[in-house]
């Protein structure tokens, strides 16, 4: 796993609510790209889909794609470092 996958991933954490809040994929895309994460939706939607197995994010489809939460059992997954704290942890 590269560097840049896992500052991707843990900004994706970061972003999902918990439940009975939601984000849309769309809406995770957007602010990785905002970020400056030049992925796909798809690459977006894989690594949610393998973070849910991980952490107790779960999904729902809609008319608007995807929502993702924390399930209500499980509290947010919330790093005590910011990704670019990781990032320089990554590069010691």
């Amino acid at each position: 796993m590269s560097k840049s996958t896992m500052l991707r991933q843990l900004t994706m954490l970061k972003l999902i609510p918990k439940h009975p809040s939601y984000i849309l994929t769309k809406q995770v895309h957007q602010h990785l790209f905002d970020e400056g994460f030049n992925v796909s939706k798809r690459t977006v939607e894989r690594d949610l889909d393998n973070l849910a197995l991980l952490v107790g994010i779960d999904f729902t489809k809609s008319v608007d794609g995807f929502k993702w939460a924390y399930v209500s059992t499980v509290s947010e997954f919330t790093p005590a470092i910011t990704p670019s704290e990781a990032l320089l942890l990554c590069i010691a």
